[in-house]
């Protein structure tokens, strides 16, 4: 149940509709680029973020001090595209 979302259909995010929650962290149940569906998620609110694909056996972390950028913006799309292919 902690990572199983728990939403149903409701979308949080309109601009990313494949992300969900679970009660302990953000699931992937749609299209995640290159992460599988079952991957996990959480962010900081200065910039902190990691993903846990357990599919593809991938654990991306990304430490920065830049609040929003490295929570949900460029930075984060391009460590994942290095990082899944």
């Amino acid at each position: 149940m902690m990572m199983a979302n728990q939403l149903g259909d409701l979308k949080p995010d309109p601009d990313d509709p494949g992300w969900g929650f679970g009660y302990g962290a953000g699931i992937l149940g749609g299209d995640g680029g290159g992460l599988s569906t079952s991957t996990w998620t959480w962010v900081g609110a200065y910039g902190h973020v990691f993903f846990v694909d357990p599919i593809s056996a991938t654990t991306i972390v990304v430490l920065t001090n830049t609040a929003f950028e490295g929570v949900n913006g460029q930075l984060v799309d391009d460590v994942d595209d290095a990082a899944t292919g």
